[in-house]
């Protein structure tokens, strides 16, 4: 029974709290606590045996009808989210496939590979470059959500160069810097000491994060500095730029999933409200701390800290 009932927790992949077969066990045992609570409070007040048993059917078939009704609600609950988590995944890796092939043949004709471009053709293949990578980046986004809700995301934990990680991430966001008109600079407060403990992969998608948003949200000839510096035993990577900010009151929701601030209507920038919300799980797993500063109209600090490598 035990190891059946652990089983569909897992097979829903909800805490035991919310686990359909374990709330079964859970109301069940409530019922028969009251039917006995009711049998002996009913038997005190009156000597009428027939009374006495009415009120305990009454009461236990009551009990009976909500413990259903909840116990099928989570069922269905669970059911829904174990189906979404599927779907997600099943549909993202499907998307992932022809995009991860467009890719591929873009790069080779850009490449010039198989014959010689002109400048217009030039630019629409660029354009296409564009639209694929912001595609794979959307579907990659939904299959670390399916990762995360399925608790099956894979972490690595060794020494990592934050500062060539971020270099590498500015070197990628460079079009978009240019684009924008923006200075961006990197500040280097470790005093070498910039190696922490991580994923390099994951981590670097956090960057990625904090500094392509702190392009989107800075307006042109603005500027961003991500700065690297000590913090105990901890390093702190931080992306501050002098954008349009967030409202205080939408500063709670920052971190949920989907949550989109409506500062995307005025600039209408593109995004799948994820990125922050798989940064946070990521950093969070990694043993580190992720937050922000910011004021609207002023700009914005986003941060997180990993521990530093011991050499």
């Amino acid at each position: 029974m035990s190891l059946s009932l652990f089983k569909q927790c897992k097979q829903y992949n909800v805490p035991l709290l919310q686990c359909p077969s374990f709330l079964f066990v859970v109301m069940g045992l409530i019922n028969i606590t009251s039917i006995f609570t009711v049998f002996f409070i009913a038997q005190r007040y009156t000597e009428e045996p027939e009374l006495v048993v009415g009120i305990v059917i009454g009461v236990s078939l009551v009990i009976f009808i909500i413990s259903y009704v909840i116990v099928g609600t989570f069922t269905q609950l669970a059911e829904t989210n174990r189906m979404k988590t599927e779907f997600l995944n099943i549909v993202s890796h499907q998307i992932l496939t022809p995009l991860t092939s467009e890719k591929w043949l873009v790069n080779l004709l850009l490449g010039q590979k198989l014959g010689a471009l002109n400048n217009e053709q030039k630019e629409y293949l660029e354009l296409l470059k564009s639209s694929n990578t912001k595609s794979v980046q959307l579907v990659n986004a939904l299959l670390n959500v399916s990762r995360i809700e399925s608790n099956k995301m894979v972490f690595e934990k060794k020494p990592i160069d934050l500062k060539q990680l971020a270099q590498e991430v500015v070197s990628d966001e460079k079009p978009a810097i240019e684009a924008s008109k923006i200075f961006l600079q990197i500040l280097d407060q470790t005093n070498g000491k910039n190696q922490v403990i991580g994923d390099a992969m994951k981590i670097k998608l956090v960057a990625q994060n904090f500094i392509s948003n702190a392009i989107k949200y800075t307006k042109e000839n603005g500027q961003i500095m991500v700065i690297l510096k000590g913090d105990g035993g901890f390093l702190k990577f931080s992306v501050i730029d002098n954008g349009v900010g967030i409202p205080s009151e939408e500063k709670p929701f920052i971190f949920q999933k989907f949550f989109r601030s409506s500062n995307v209507m005025r600039f209408q920038t593109l995004g799948s409200g994820l990125g922050l919300y798989v940064s946070k799980y990521i950093i969070d797993m990694l043993g580190g701390k992720i937050g922000f500063e910011s004021e609207e109209n002023k700009g914005s600090d986003f941060w997180f800290t990993l521990p530093i490598a011991k050499l």
